[in-house]
């Protein structure tokens, strides 16, 4: 997703439906507490789940994504 891939190209690389990604995704933005998927990329680069030094976007092996609190990470309204 990071690298601009659409649900149906990830569903493909993953063996997955394309309506099964865009499920994952609905649920990563809303337990990110996120607006679109460009919101859910930025969060990880500033979390550290992903490598920032690298392109295409590379995981940095951190898996979890605590709860930040409310006012160390502004989202739009």
């Amino acid at each position: 997703m990071a690298a601009g891939l659409s649900n149906q190209r990830i569903g493909t690389v993953l063996y997955l439906s394309s309506h099964t990604v865009a499920s994952y995704l609905e649920t990563a933005m809303r337990r990110m507490q996120v607006a679109n998927r460009a919101a859910v990329v930025a969060k990880c680069y500033v979390l550290g789940v992903l490598d920032a030094t690298c392109w295409p976007p590379e995981p940095t092996g951190k898996r979890c994504i605590s709860a930040a609190p409310a006012n160390s990470i502004q989202t739009p309204n």
